[in-house]
């Protein structure tokens, strides 16, 4: 696992939807196994997913919607651009060729 992978995991087990993390390192048939039956056949991982599944869908606009409205209020109006330091400096250096 790279990255934030492992980080994620332990947030997971600790909100009660992941069985607790594997020792890659001492990882055996009988541990994997063991994990996947938990996961399966324990209904805590699949009520508590749904809990929050659904805390997580109760939005009061889809995402989708929200990026379409930001991208037409940034791009699609004659609104001044956003600033930034960055974009500045670049529109002196264009001045100045």
């Amino acid at each position: 696992m790279l990255g934030d992978q492992p980080a994620n995991l332990r947030k997971a087990h600790r909100l009660g939807f992941a069985v607790p993390p594997l020792d890659f390192g001492a990882l055996t048939e009988e541990s994997l196994l063991e994990a996947l039956n938990l996961a399966l056949n324990d209904p805590s991982y699949r009520e508590t997913a749904r809990r929050l599944s659904g805390i997580y869908l109760d939005q009061q606009s889809k995402p989708l919607d929200r990026g379409v409205y930001w991208v037409e209020k940034c791009f699609g109006s004659k609104a001044p651009p956003a600033s930034s330091k960055a974009l500045s400096e670049d529109k002196k250096k264009k001045k100045k060729q």
